[in-house]
């Protein structure tokens, strides 16, 4: 099979993103926007786990990847603006994300079920990784400085 899938034995590894309290920054615009992004990640894994049509996981990965640069570029800009100390090292990660979004999409055979996992799993641990760790960093700074 060509399309990208994983099996339903690998699926029980990569377990659905739910928002929890540990996800909140306390900045309303950049909270809305991980829900956004949280849910069209569980959307791809579940196109992942139960084999969706490639063409439909394509335009899915197409549309994590346009909301993810739109994030970024968001909270880019609102860190800046407030002289985030951090804003170095949260460029980094988001270009890693985006690097392995790209290598992704460029794979050669991307409809395999390594690949199709290794990119579900990837997503879910920078996520959490990255929103329930780096991202906390930022929140009461900019709550600090006024930022709701």
């Amino acid at each position: 099979m060509s399309g990208l899938v994983c099996t339903n034995e690998a699926e029980a590894h990569v377990s659905p993103l739910i928002w929890s309290h540990t996800c909140t920054t306390g900045v309303q615009s950049m909270d809305d926007q991980h829900g956004i992004l949280m849910d069209c990640l569980n959307e791809l894994r579940n196109l992942l786990s139960r084999g969706g049509d490639p063409k439909d996981v394509r335009e899915t990965l197409g549309r994590l990847t346009a909301l993810t640069m739109m994030h970024f570029e968001s909270e880019e800009a609102l860190l800046q603006s407030y002289a985030f100390p951090g804003l170095t090292e949260h460029r980094r990660e988001h270009h890693r994300l985006l690097t392995q979004l790209a290598d992704f999409a460029n794979h050669p055979n991307p409809g395999s079920n390594g690949a199709a996992m290794g990119l579900a799993q990837f997503l879910r641990d920078w996520f959490i990784a990255h929103v329930e760790g780096l991202d906390q960093a930022y929140g009461p700074w900019l709550l600090e400085r006024g930022v709701k």
